[in-house]
Protein backbone atom coordinates (compact mmCIF):
# COMPACT_ATOMS: atom_id res chain seq x y z
CA UNK A 1 0.00 0.00 0.00
CA UNK A 2 1.31 3.42 -1.12
CA UNK A 3 1.39 6.32 2.13
CA UNK A 4 1.97 9.88 2.38
CA UNK A 5 4.25 11.07 4.90
CA UNK A 6 3.28 15.09 5.43
CA UNK A 7 6.40 16.71 7.20
CA UNK A 8 5.88 20.55 8.85
CA UNK A 9 8.65 23.27 8.71
CA UNK A 10 11.46 21.89 6.50
CA UNK A 11 12.81 23.88 3.36
CA UNK A 12 10.63 27.01 4.63
CA UNK A 13 12.61 30.65 4.76
CA UNK A 14 15.90 29.02 4.68
CA UNK A 15 15.27 27.08 7.75
CA UNK A 16 15.77 23.06 8.25
CA UNK A 17 16.97 22.53 4.46
CA UNK A 18 16.61 19.19 3.31
CA UNK A 19 17.20 18.50 -0.81
CA UNK A 20 14.46 15.96 -1.76
CA UNK A 21 17.23 13.59 -3.21
CA UNK A 22 19.32 13.37 -0.34
CA UNK A 23 15.67 12.53 1.74
CA UNK A 24 15.06 10.22 -0.61
CA UNK A 25 18.15 8.52 -0.54
CA UNK A 26 18.02 8.10 3.17
CA UNK A 27 14.60 7.20 3.86
CA UNK A 28 15.71 4.17 1.33
CA UNK A 29 18.38 3.15 3.39
CA UNK A 30 16.34 3.08 6.36
CA UNK A 31 14.20 0.68 4.51
CA UNK A 32 11.75 2.75 2.79
CA UNK A 33 10.46 0.96 -0.42
CA UNK A 34 9.27 3.22 -3.47
CA UNK A 35 10.43 6.17 -2.10
CA UNK A 36 9.27 9.68 -4.20
CA UNK A 37 8.87 12.88 -3.26
CA UNK A 38 6.86 16.46 -4.26
CA UNK A 39 7.95 19.31 -4.64
CA UNK A 40 10.64 20.64 -1.64
CA UNK A 41 7.69 20.77 1.04
CA UNK A 42 7.97 17.84 2.22
CA UNK A 43 5.66 15.62 0.67
CA UNK A 44 6.83 11.68 0.77
CA UNK A 45 5.53 8.52 -0.92
CA UNK A 46 6.46 5.34 0.06
CA UNK A 47 4.78 1.48 0.18
CA UNK A 48 4.19 -0.35 3.09
CA UNK A 49 2.71 -3.72 3.42
CA UNK A 50 1.09 -2.93 6.95
CA UNK A 51 0.40 0.35 7.81
CA UNK A 52 1.70 1.20 11.33
CA UNK A 53 1.07 5.02 11.75
CA UNK A 54 2.83 5.85 14.96
CA UNK A 55 5.68 3.57 14.35
CA UNK A 56 6.60 4.82 10.47
CA UNK A 57 5.68 8.56 11.67
CA UNK A 58 8.66 8.07 14.71
CA UNK A 59 10.81 6.12 12.62
CA UNK A 60 11.13 8.72 9.39
CA UNK A 61 11.36 11.58 12.40
CA UNK A 62 14.48 9.50 13.45
CA UNK A 63 15.92 9.44 10.29
CA UNK A 64 15.65 12.75 9.65
CA UNK A 65 16.93 13.60 13.27
CA UNK A 66 19.89 11.31 12.51
CA UNK A 67 20.85 12.28 8.97
CA UNK A 68 20.40 16.72 9.14
CA UNK A 69 20.05 16.99 12.91
CA UNK A 70 16.60 18.27 13.49
CA UNK A 71 13.40 17.54 14.72
CA UNK A 72 10.48 17.60 12.46
CA UNK A 73 6.30 16.92 12.74
CA UNK A 74 5.54 13.66 10.55
CA UNK A 75 1.73 13.19 9.78
CA UNK A 76 1.54 9.91 7.94
CA UNK A 77 -1.89 9.72 5.65
CA UNK A 78 -3.20 6.82 3.05
CA UNK A 79 -5.54 8.03 -0.14
CA UNK A 80 -8.49 6.51 1.77
CA UNK A 81 -7.32 9.46 4.23
CA UNK A 82 -6.21 12.35 2.14
CA UNK A 83 -9.88 11.31 0.03
CA UNK A 84 -11.69 11.87 3.03
CA UNK A 85 -10.32 14.87 3.79
CA UNK A 86 -11.30 16.54 0.60
CA UNK A 87 -14.54 15.34 0.96
CA UNK A 88 -15.17 16.29 4.17
CA UNK A 89 -14.51 19.86 3.41
CA UNK A 90 -16.86 22.71 4.66
CA UNK A 91 -16.03 25.44 2.60
CA UNK A 92 -15.75 23.40 -0.93
CA UNK A 93 -19.50 23.22 -2.17
CA UNK A 94 -20.38 26.62 -1.50
CA UNK A 95 -20.03 28.29 -5.04
CA UNK A 96 -18.25 31.35 -3.85
CA UNK A 97 -15.22 29.37 -2.24
CA UNK A 98 -12.46 29.71 -4.65
CA UNK A 99 -9.99 26.51 -4.61
CA UNK A 100 -7.59 28.93 -3.82
CA UNK A 101 -8.49 29.79 -0.52
CA UNK A 102 -8.99 25.84 1.08
CA UNK A 103 -6.00 24.47 3.02
CA UNK A 104 -5.88 21.20 5.77
CA UNK A 105 -4.06 21.81 8.72
CA UNK A 106 -3.49 17.95 9.44
CA UNK A 107 -2.96 17.25 13.12
CA UNK A 108 -1.10 14.58 15.10
CA UNK A 109 -3.51 13.51 16.78
CA UNK A 110 -7.69 14.02 17.95
CA UNK A 111 -7.12 16.91 19.98
CA UNK A 112 -8.53 16.96 23.77
CA UNK A 113 -11.89 18.64 24.26
CA UNK A 114 -10.23 21.54 26.54
CA UNK A 115 -7.96 22.42 23.79
CA UNK A 116 -10.88 22.14 21.07
CA UNK A 117 -12.41 25.14 22.79
CA UNK A 118 -9.11 27.10 22.93
CA UNK A 119 -9.11 27.34 19.58
CA UNK A 120 -12.49 27.81 19.26
CA UNK A 121 -12.22 31.25 20.66
CA UNK A 122 -9.44 32.80 18.30
CA UNK A 123 -10.56 35.91 17.04
CA UNK A 124 -10.17 36.07 13.33
CA UNK A 125 -10.20 38.35 10.87
CA UNK A 126 -11.83 37.36 7.50
CA UNK A 127 -10.67 33.45 7.60
CA UNK A 128 -12.88 30.88 8.40
CA UNK A 129 -11.80 27.29 9.66
CA UNK A 130 -13.77 24.16 11.09
CA UNK A 131 -12.37 21.52 12.98
CA UNK A 132 -13.13 18.18 11.99
CA UNK A 133 -11.70 15.37 14.09
CA UNK A 134 -7.47 15.34 13.60
CA UNK A 135 -8.18 18.38 10.32
CA UNK A 136 -8.73 21.68 10.72
CA UNK A 137 -10.16 22.94 7.56
CA UNK A 138 -9.25 26.52 6.89
CA UNK A 139 -10.31 29.03 4.33
CA UNK A 140 -8.30 32.06 3.57
CA UNK A 141 -10.58 34.62 1.47
CA UNK A 142 -7.58 37.51 1.68
CA UNK A 143 -5.30 34.72 1.17
CA UNK A 144 -2.90 32.28 3.47
CA UNK A 145 0.11 34.57 3.18
CA UNK A 146 -1.96 37.84 4.67
CA UNK A 147 -3.33 35.60 7.47
CA UNK A 148 -1.94 35.05 11.45
CA UNK A 149 -4.09 32.32 11.32
CA UNK A 150 -1.62 29.26 10.91
CA UNK A 151 0.21 26.31 11.51
CA UNK A 152 1.71 27.72 15.03
CA UNK A 153 -1.67 29.53 16.23
CA UNK A 154 -3.46 25.87 15.71
CA UNK A 155 -0.67 24.00 17.78
CA UNK A 156 -0.47 26.35 20.48
CA UNK A 157 -4.12 25.73 21.31
CA UNK A 158 -4.79 22.83 20.41
CA UNK A 159 -1.02 20.97 21.56
CA UNK A 160 -0.41 18.89 18.67
CA UNK A 161 1.65 18.94 15.92
CA UNK A 162 0.09 20.55 12.67
CA UNK A 163 1.15 20.68 9.11
CA UNK A 164 -0.61 22.31 6.40
CA UNK A 165 -1.30 21.74 2.51
CA UNK A 166 -3.69 23.57 0.36
CA UNK A 167 -6.47 22.52 -2.22
CA UNK A 168 -3.85 22.16 -5.36
CA UNK A 169 -1.27 20.01 -3.38
CA UNK A 170 -3.80 18.18 -1.57
CA UNK A 171 -5.38 17.24 -4.81
CA UNK A 172 -1.44 15.92 -5.90
CA UNK A 173 -1.02 14.01 -2.83
CA UNK A 174 -3.57 12.13 -3.72
CA UNK A 175 -3.02 12.05 -6.99
CA UNK A 176 0.64 10.55 -6.14
CA UNK A 177 -0.64 7.84 -3.99
CA UNK A 178 -3.46 6.86 -7.15
CA UNK A 179 -0.22 5.78 -8.86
Amino acid sequence: MKIAAILRGINVSGQNIIRMEELRHQLSNSGFEDVSTYIQSGNIFFSVKKVEKEKLRNKIAKCIKDNFGFDVIVIIKTKVDIQQILDNDPFIRNPEVKTSELYYSMLTEVPGQENIQKLAEVKLQDEEFVLKADVVYIRYPSGAGQSKFGNNIIEGKLKVGASARNWNTMNKILENLSK
